[in-house]
């Protein structure tokens, strides 16, 4: 035998089943490749902008919750300055109103304490001894 001859390209039934069979799983390892790789891609895509879109949610969350008594007091204080504005240009009403407030308050309150105090009362009943 010569070294020609072992050289030779004939081969083997098995082995050129061995060689389709490779190169068809190459070829649908690529196929299955081209079809599942845009919709893995996507999935890690989609997960990211989940992961951005809830990372943005909270720290809009925390500072809207952190801002909440700040923006309280601003809307207490601006109030505030519209009151006070409202009564320089209208004093007289604005007098009028604090005066019927006020005695709605003192007759709403001689109400209660009268209304309490009847409820204090001792009974006078005879008890029989």
């Amino acid at each position: 035998m010569t070294t020609i001859e072992t050289l030779s390209t004939e081969h083997t039934p098995r082995q050129l089943a061995n060689r389709w069979r490779t190169l068809v799983i190459c070829i649908g390892v690529v196929v299955l490749g081209l079809i599942v790789a845009p919709v893995i891609f996507i999935a890690i895509y989609g997960l990211v902008g989940l992961t951005l879109a809830l990372a943005i949610a909270a720290v809009v969350t925390l500072v809207g919750w952190a801002t909440l008594p700040w923006l309280g007091t601003v809307a207490a204080n601006w109030k505030l300055k519209l009151l006070k504005q409202e009564a320089a240009h209208n004093p007289v009403e604005t007098m009028q109103t604090n005066f019927s407030a006020a005695s709605n308050f003192s007759s709403n309150s001689n109400r209660r304490s009268s209304s309490s105090a009847a409820r204090s009362k001792p009974s006078r009943t005879k008890s029989a001894i």
